[in-house]
């Protein structure tokens, strides 16, 4: 998965550390290049041992992306700003 989907966001929204989708072109086509606060997995044993061993011995990490989650969901998805990029794209296309 490139992107966080809906349970991730849930999730972030709520101030969750997430495991999901987080590849570098999507936080390049959203225009993000600070909060990346999902942790990135790949289906592959020892790569998902060391993340989760990385989280177990940084505590304070989980509380960091946490928070980063909720100020991302709030940029990138809260309902107004959703609202307007569906509203400027429309209106971008219709000839009033």
């Amino acid at each position: 998965s490139y992107t966080p989907a809906t349970n991730a966001l849930l999730a972030m929204a709520m101030g969750l550390a997430t495991f999901s989708g987080n590849e570098p072109e999507f936080y390049d086509f959203i225009d993000e290049h600070r909060l990346h606060p999902v942790i990135g997995c790949a289906p592959d044993d020892s790569l998902i041992f060391e993340i989760l061993e990385n989280i177990v011995l940084n505590p304070s990490e989980i509380s960091r992306l946490g928070s980063e989650g909720r100020e991302f969901v709030l940029r990138h998805n809260d309902c107004r700003v959703v609202a307007r990029r569906f509203l400027d794209f429309w209106t971008s296309k219709i000839q009033l």
